[in-house]
């Protein structure tokens, strides 16, 4: 998954951070560009670029068409397996599709990488249909050899505060999976405050400034150099349009109810 890797990995710290070049003063290799580029041209010209390989004869489940169950389901179609791919969702692609911030890689995007490995490896995939208890788990064994568990995150964390169970208070996860299926329909506060300082955190905050939200403010319990975040997402939520509200200590609702929509 070359293309969504590129659009979503932060290339700028593993991969252009390690260039050699950093330490000759000269601009890193543009790695992720690059990469964009070449995989982009692949998937729209349906280069065949891979080989099955020859039948075993032995069947493998991946519960999952998320980047982990779609990376396993080509890698074992080059060893020769047939596989069979269960989507609790309606599309595949997981957290590409669901979870990733609509200015880093659109939906048309993330489909289309699928849509090109299914049809280089001939993969199925079964969607709207979750493994959601033993007796569902127990007929993949019984009709595979091998099942690979690729179910990706789960919800977003509770904070075990009062109120976050009223209306206007949701995940960030499942802020951004629902902007992605329903865009501008989107229902949006005049002010927003995202507590936390991860990644996740920060493509809330960047999508809601983009929304054209008047307040957007980033509420975090200790300073910006402790954030879970990297450097240059938390610098793209600021130049969004977003503040940041480092409280050093736990936060508390009083403080949370003063920018509540």
């Amino acid at each position: 998954m070359g293309y969504a890797c590129e659009q979503v990995c932060p290339t700028e710290e593993p991969c252009e951070g390690a260039c050699v070049y950093n330490h000759s003063d000269v601009k890193p290799i543009e790695i992720g560009r690059l990469q964009a580029h070449a995989t982009e041209k692949v998937i729209r010209t349906k280069k065949k670029l891979f080989r099955t390989g020859k039948d075993t004869g032995k069947k493998v489940a991946v519960i999952g068409a998320g980047p982990a169950g779609v990376s396993a389901a080509c890698e074992l179609r080059m060893l020769g397996h047939a596989v069979d791919v269960f989507e609790a969702k309606a599309k595949p692609s997981g957290l590409c599709v669901y979870g990733v911030a609509p200015y880093k890689l659109t939906n048309d995007q993330a489909l289309d990488e699928i849509g090109y490995l299914q049809d280089q490896f001939g993969f199925n995939v079964h969607y709207n249909k979750p493994v959601s208890g033993r007796a569902d788990f127990d007929k993949l064994e019984k009709d595979n050899d091998a099942i690979f568990i690729g179910v990706g995150l789960g919800a977003t964390s509770s904070l075990g505060i009062p109120g976050e169970d009223k209306k206007g208070v949701i995940g960030a996860l499942e802020f951004v999976e629902y902007l992605r299926e329903h865009h501008h329909e989107t229902p949006i506060a005049k002010r927003v405050i995202v507590l936390g300082g991860g990644n996740t955190a920060m493509d809330a905050a960047s999508e809601a400034c983009r929304m054209g939200v008047e307040s957007v403010t980033i509420a975090y319990r200790r300073g910006p150099e402790e954030m879970g975040a990297y450097s240059f997402e938390y610098d793209l939520a600021k130049k969004s349009g977003a503040r940041c509200c480092s409280m050093f200590r736990p936060l508390k609702w009083s403080v949370i109810r003063k920018w509540k929509a």
